[in-house]
């Protein structure tokens, strides 16, 4: 598994993939967060010309919340892109026969695949912290909640990661893998917004299943036993269905 996992995460850096990711990454997370502050910095000093908008101006609301809700919307196309090669690649290129033949169980193999992955993932998540150094050295942010929206972040990733590697498990192609996955999770992002339309037991099912509301909770600064729990469920839940996927295609190749 280990091994599995190191192999994984050295072939992203091994082609242009990694590099462009990162590159995609740093750009737009770079753009958004220029914006941001540009616009705080407006606002701050209209508020020396107009005190009595002081009130309004609140760092954490205009800079931190923002901030990571546009990287939540960035991993959202960004993850796919990562993910889309986990077992599609092996398939197209006929090492995934070797890997079955390997003394290496499904498990292990998802697991290795997952926790390669991750990586790539936690490189993007410390290179958006970079970010909030000059954040640290001018401002007076809520050290406290930036924490708690990392804790969030890095959640929701892994989330983003075990829906990609499951949807890449089921072709191999790459570019419906990609179509897969963020069909996904563009799907459980949006069940949110129509909560607002329902009443009763589905609204509350659907805000529970929706991944903004759990990871708001986090930007506000609360943590909350809930939406760890329903991260962890949503990672177990399609590593679980990997395994299971790629059992019975197993199963398949033996009985044929």
């Amino acid at each position: 598994m280990f091994n599995i996992a190191l192999r994984d995460l050295r072939s992203l850096f091994t082609s242009p993939i990694g590099y462009v990711v990162l590159a995609i990454f740093a750009i737009i997370t770079a753009y958004f967060f220029i914006n941001i502050v540009a616009l705080y910095t407006i606002l701050s000093l209209q508020a020396l010309r107009m005190p009595w908008i002081a009130d309004r101006i609140n760092m954490q609301e205009l800079v931190i919340r923002p901030f990571f809700g546009n990287i939540g919307i960035i991993l959202l196309f960004v993850i796919p892109m990562v993910t889309m090669r986990a077992f599609a690649e092996e398939k197209k290129s006929g090492t995934f026969e070797l890997i079955y033949t390997s003394p290496v169980t499904t498990a292990e193999m998802v697991m290795g695949k997952f926790f390669g992955l991750s990586g790539m993932v936690f490189f993007l998540i410390l290179l958006s912290a970079l970010f909030m150094i000059p954040i640290l050295k001018f401002g007076e942010p809520d050290k406290g909640v930036i924490l708690t929206s990392y804790l969030g972040l890095t959640l929701m990733a892994l989330a983003f990661v075990s829906a990609g590697i499951f949807a890449s498990s089921i072709t191999e192609n790459q570019i419906i893998s990609v179509i897969v996955s963020f069909g996904i999770l563009l799907l459980f992002w949006v069940l949110g917004w129509v909560r607002g339309t329902l009443e009763g037991t589905l609204k509350e099912v659907l805000s529970y299943l929706s991944f903004m509301d759990h990871y708001q909770n986090f930007t506000r600064g609360v943590i909350d036993s809930k939406d760890i729990v329903y991260y962890l469920s949503f990672i177990g839940f399609f590593l679980w269905a990997t395994i299971m996927w790629l059992d019975s295609r197993r199963y398949r190749g033996k009985a044929g």
